[in-house]
């Protein structure tokens, strides 16, 4: 999947997340960059020959190969493009300076992202950035909209005011900003309706699953580990610290034991009914229609 402006530089997005993905997508496209899609590191690569790019940012939970391999793997091939490195794994000092010495990673953003500096934060890694077709005072229009507290509800009508009528430009950049916010919820909605579906899924076909299996520990361990950065990003904080909590009992190291496996169901459960809660809620809004 591709977003492209003519005269614009471009931007290779590689993440197994489609949501994660589309955040970063939606404004990225409005700061006037062409965007490229990789769901995993195969069509990553292919990407590399198939088009000319300014930037690639590289998720670290990829499926078949974790993004540090990926950018190992890019590096020993020749390829000089600038990275950035996005995960909600807390990294090591050893790997952190594998990542920006060895690796030439100028910047690790940290999951959940913020919305409202992402786009400066790219435009920042860019050597030589071109002007972006919106300007960079859209940044300030989203930090007044509050991108990462987005509103299922409809706005409530603002007064006209008195003084005179804006400038073209500042009508285009409302403009934008109203358009990206948008995009936005409906991507958010979409999310979790997925979400659900998927929790949903996993718990149908694990009833009774053991989390001392080596794969159903990874399995969970993956899908709570997504859902923790992506649901963040969306503003979605509970369900974000539900999914956290899930991977800080992994973590503990007890995998063997009973306690775990029924900690782990019972969050699960939290997890699955707070991501239904937040659905119906928006189900009962005029944005939440099918």
């Amino acid at each position: 999947m591709s977003s492209q402006h003519a005269d614009a530089q471009s931007i290779l997005l590689v993440d197994d997340d489609q949501y994660f993905r589309q955040i970063q997508s939606c404004i990225l496209s409005q700061g006037g960059f062409n965007i490229i899609e990789a769901q995993d590191p195969s069509a990553a690569t292919s990407a590399l020959s198939e088009h000319s790019l300014d930037l690639i940012i590289v998720a670290y939970q990829l499926q078949g190969m974790d993004g540090v391999s990926w950018i190992e793997q890019t590096r020993k091939s020749g390829i000089e493009t600038p990275i950035v490195f996005v995960t909600s794994a807390t990294l090591d000092k050893k790997v952190t300076q594998h990542l920006t010495k060895n690796l030439n990673v100028p910047l690790i953003l940290r999951k959940p992202i913020n919305m409202t500096t992402f786009l400066q934060e790219v435009q920042s890694v860019l050597t030589e950035p071109e002007p972006p077709v919106v300007p960079a005072s859209v940044a300030d229009l989203l930090r007044a909209q509050n991108l990462n507290n987005l509103d299922f509800g409809i706005a409530e009508p603002q007064a006209a005011p008195v003084a005179s009528p804006p400038p073209p430009e500042q009508n285009l950049l409302s403009s934008i900003a109203s358009e990206l916010q948008f995009e936005l919820n409906q991507a958010k909605i979409e999310y979790l309706r997925f979400t659900f579906a998927e929790l949903d899924e996993f718990l149908a076909r694990n009833k009774n699953f053991d989390i001392r299996d080596r794969s159903t520990f990874e399995s969970v361990k993956r899908l709570a580990h997504k859902i923790r950065g992506t649901a963040g990003t969306f503003g979605l904080v509970k369900i974000s610290r539900l999914a956290e909590n899930i991977e800080d009992c992994l973590s503990q190291g007890h995998e063997k034991t009973v306690d775990l496996n029924v900690s782990v169901g019972w969050l699960l459960d939290d997890l699955r009914s707070a991501v239904h809660k937040v659905a119906q809620d928006c189900d009962s809004s005029s944005t939440f229609n099918s």
